[in-house]
């Protein structure tokens, strides 16, 4: 907390100084460089935000994938073939993963080929 403080003090006095020295021109290129950086480190915090969204997505969609998978396999079982109930979750099952695979393309920064090679890429280097 200090050092912010003392970082902002530093920034206001060095932009004073810059403007009563050398005038008002460098001052505003001073300012410009500020607003720069300060932008860059927003947009850097943004993009790994919205990385953290995109897996965070991903996971919940691998999640659903593996339930739809379960409720079929209960569903094929002598036991339980032909129950409408089942049968219902089973569709809305199926329903809910392809909403959620058009929230993935629409909300997704990197589309799926690219994505699935990252994939691809990542499993080849933990098996080395």
């Amino acid at each position: 907390m200090i050092i912010r403080i003392i970082l902002i003090v530093s920034l206001v006095l060095n932009s004073a100084l810059l403007m009563s020295v050398l005038g008002i021109v460098p001052f505003f290129l001073y300012i410009s460089i500020l607003v720069i950086a300060g932008l860059s480190w927003f947009i850097q915090k943004l993009l790994f935000e919205l990385s953290d969204v995109n897996t965070d997505i991903q996971n919940l969609f691998d999640l659903l994938s593996s339930l739809q998978e379960h409720i079929e396999s209960v569903y094929e079982l002598e036991m339980f073939y032909g129950d409408q109930t089942l049968s219902d979750l089973l569709q809305h099952t199926k329903d809910m993963v392809i909403v959620l695979e058009d929230y993935k393309d629409k909300y997704s920064p990197v589309p799926e080929d690219e994505m699935e090679e990252q994939e691809e890429e990542t499993e080849e280097l933990e098996e080395r």
